[in-house]
């Protein structure tokens, strides 16, 4: 409201124009009583003095003119259970925006170290309140509470310093710790994934050699079937031989040396045949 009106009489050409305007939320001596102020030399030197001072902050928030206070109680408003938010989201709805963003990098870093110190501390048993990790991190100022506005004097013993230091040591020795340990289950998935492949490549090859075995198997066969075959033939063909002789003694002797040896060379061809596939496994 101070803004906009403040703008209204600014449009104007004159001081004498700029009393004449109608705002319809202020009575027309309220309106006048505004002018006077503006006029003032003293307001306007106050008033570029701040404007030098805002320039100079490294945090600025986006309420403007309105009071951390009565912002606060508006989002409970808007909250199911009329709660307000905590001083860690307030201090994100004070300093971003979805249009503009944050504010400053350094509101953004203090807002990532107070979620960090939360998750840390609000967990375990060296637990900390939401108003000891703001007091924490952004800081105290005399008479100023951050996030909230203006309010009691802050603390600034000894203690609360040794406590500061101690909560950053803390968080950098957490955060150290996640990342060995994230480093450690990276190496040890690794190490993982280099036995199942080298156990894959072992699978690969005895599938390749139980195939070679197989048909090692099937040849054997082929070879074996070929000479029954053959013997069969000639025992017939010995029988042939033994009926058309003129003489049966003959014809017997004949058969038993033909069988004899028939039977010699099978199996030398099946000890042939068994030791080559022994040598082929070893």
């Amino acid at each position: 409201m101070a803004y906009k009106s403040k703008q209204l009489f600014e449009s104007a050409r004159s001081e004498e124009e700029a009393r004449k305007i109608e705002v319809p939320e202020l009575t027309p001596k309220n309106w006048n009583r505004l002018c006077d102020m503006w006029i003032d030399l003293k307001h306007k030197k106050r008033c570029d003095i701040s404007k030098v001072n805002q320039t100079k902050l490294k945090s600025n928030h986006f309420m403007g003119s309105k009071a951390f206070v009565a912002a606060r109680a508006e989002l409970s408003e808007n909250e199911p259970k009329k709660v307000e938010p905590d001083r860690i989201e307030f201090y994100k709805h004070t300093h971003y925006t979805s249009k503009k963003g944050w504010s400053s990098l350094e509101a953004e870093t203090h807002y990532n170290n107070m979620k960090d110190l939360k998750d840390l501390y609000t967990s375990g048993e060296a637990s900390m309140t939401t108003d000891e990790i703001v007091d924490t991190v952004p800081g105290t100022k005399l008479g100023y509470i951050r996030g909230l506005g203006y309010g009691p004097k802050a603390n600034t013993t000894r203690a609360t310093q040794r406590k500061t230091t101690e909560l950053e040591d803390s968080l950098r020795k957490a955060k150290q710790e996640a990342a060995s340990a994230q480093n450690n289950l990276q190496n040890r998935l690794n190490v993982a994934e280099t036995v199942v492949e080298n156990q894959q490549t072992q699978i690969q090859h005895q599938q390749s050699q139980i195939q070679d075995h197989q048909s090692l198997i099937e040849a054997l066969n082929s070879q074996l079937n070929t000479i029954v075959a053959r013997q069969e033939e000639m025992f017939r063909k010995m029988q042939c031989f033994a009926r058309s002789s003129p003489s049966r003694v003959e014809a017997t002797q004949t058969y038993v040396i033909i069988f004899a040896y028939f039977f010699f060379m099978k199996y030398i061809n099946m000890y042939n045949l068994v030791s080559n596939f022994a040598y082929f496994l070893l």
